[in-house]
Order: C-alpha cells, then sequence, then structure tokens
C-alpha cells in the first residue's frame, strides 16, 4: 500500500496548469485516434465490400478477414467513445462548457456541426472507397459517382442521428450541471 501511495504522490501533476495542459493533450490524441480508427474502418469496409462488388477470384477469405476486423474497430470505435461521452455527462461537461451553459438548447450550432460532421463522413467515404478501389480495379472501372452516392447518402442518414445525440447528450450534461448548482448553492 506504501508503494502504492508513492507512485500516486510521483505521477500527480505537480499543479492544475500541468495537469489542464496534460487534459487536452490526452484528449487532441484521443479524438485523432477515434478519427484515424474510423477511417481505418472506412477503408477496411470499404475493401471488403469492393472485392465482392468486382467479382475478384479467391478473394472470399480476405473479404471475410477484414470484414472482421472492421467490426473490431468500429466496435472499439464505439466503446471508447461511449465510455468517454457517458463520463463527460455524468460530470455535467460537455464538449464545450458554453453549450452546457445555454439555457435553451442551441439548435443552430448543433445543426451546423452536424452538418459539418455529416460532409467529413460523407468525404471520408468516398476517398476510402476510392483509394480501396483503385488497388483492386484500374482507375478506368472505379465506380467514383457510385462512391459519391454512397457517401452523401451516409451523411443524409447520420444528419438526424447527430443532431439528435447532441440534444440528449445536451439535455442529459445541462439536467447534471443544474444539479451541481443546486448543490453548491446549499
Amino acid at each position: 500500500m506504501k508503494l502504492l501511495a508513492q507512485f500516486r504522490d510521483y505521477f500527480q501533476p505537480a499543479d492544475e496548469r500541468i495537469e489542464l495542459e496534460l487534459n487536452r493533450t490526452y484528449a487532441r490524441i484521443f479524438n485523432g485516434l477515434i478519427m484515424a480508427l474510423l477511417v481505418l474502418g472506412f477503408y477496411c469496409l470499404s475493401f471488403s465490400q469492393l472485392l465482392s462488388v468486382h467479382n475478384v477470384p479467391g478473394s472470399d477469405g480476405l473479404s471475410l478477414q477484414m470484414l472482421v476486423i472492421t467490426q473490431v474497430i468500429f466496435l472499439l470505435v464505439f466503446i471508447a467513445s461511449a465510455v468517454a461521452s457517458r463520463k463527460a455527462v455524468e460530470l455535467g461537461t460537455f464538449v464545450n462548457s458554453k453549450i452546457v451553459s445555454e439555457e435553451s438548447f442551441p439548435a443552430s450550432f448543433s445543426s451546423k456541426f452536424s452538418a459539418f460532421s455529416c460532409a467529413l463522413v460523407a468525404i471520408a467515404l468516398f476517398l476510402t472507397r476510392s483509394i480501396a478501389e483503385i488497388q483492386i480495379v484500374p482507375i478506368d472501372q472505379c465506380f467514383f459517382y457510385v462512391n459519391a452516392i454512397l457517401g452523401g447518402g451516409l451523411a443524409a442518414f447520420l444528419f438526424p442521428l447527430i443532431y439528435a445525440g447532441l440534444y440528449l447528450t445536451w439535455k442529459e450534461a445541462r439536467a447534471k450541471a443544474d444539479e451541481l448548482a443546486r448543490e453548491l448553492e446549499d
């Protein structure tokens, strides 16, 4: 037990400023890793699908392996994001403390954020599918327009989900922030 206490003493930040900077650094790294995993997941999923679309002989085993890898990647992203989001909501915080301090739901910001996120997803899907397809077949046999339609369709599907997720998270984080404010008043 004494050894654990010594470790805690040495591994705690020296002051609040250092702790704040470390938290910012780790948050950026975490977000970057989540984005990289999503792009990798899109690529693996696209590669797996395109092997069967273009009837590449002998690719059934590789396609199945890519599909399993994709499922593991998306599961890891979901778990990491859900745990981090849940913890932030429990603390009464959100992506930005200004959002939680708003008395009413910031619909304009949420619409813009959802649209921007969907545009990034559409571009990422288009690019990863196009890159994977170029690796499988010659460029003149690639279906770029289909890749664009799939990206746009996914973006249209995700927009209301992201918007609703922002609303529900804001609502819960706002309730927690109000509860914390009441506790401080007492």
